[in-house]
């Protein structure tokens, strides 16, 4: 990325150089899910993960937004990770809906 467009902040925990970003997308690729922490909007957290096709391909995405405490800020995304790979490794999401099917 040569980008040196300018980042609109939405909070102060916006990322927004590039560097930061690389920074982001280097520990997400390493946990295997992303984390939007307060940056968009103050109190609103999310994860994502995605789901793999056989080929282990991102084929969709499942994502968990939520308002937790700040007492509750690590603990709160425990649940939904367990839950997406349980999920997944279930063959709940893939194997039971082909890729081009509405998952709701």
């Amino acid at each position: 990325m040569s980008c040196a467009a300018s980042v609109r902040r939405f909070t102060h925990r916006t990322i927004a150089t590039v560097e930061a970003l690389r920074a982001e997308m280097e520990k997400t690729r390493r946990r295997g899910y992303a984390v939007d922490d307060e940056e968009l909007e103050e109190g609103l957290r999310c994860i994502a993960v995605p789901v793999l096709d056989a080929q282990r391909m991102p084929v969709r995405r499942l994502a968990s937004p939520g308002r937790p405490s700040a007492s509750r800020r690590k603990s709160c995304l425990q649940s939904p990770i367990s839950s997406c790979n349980a999920c997944v490794a279930s063959r709940r999401i893939w194997g039971t809906h082909p890729p081009d099917a509405a998952i709701g």
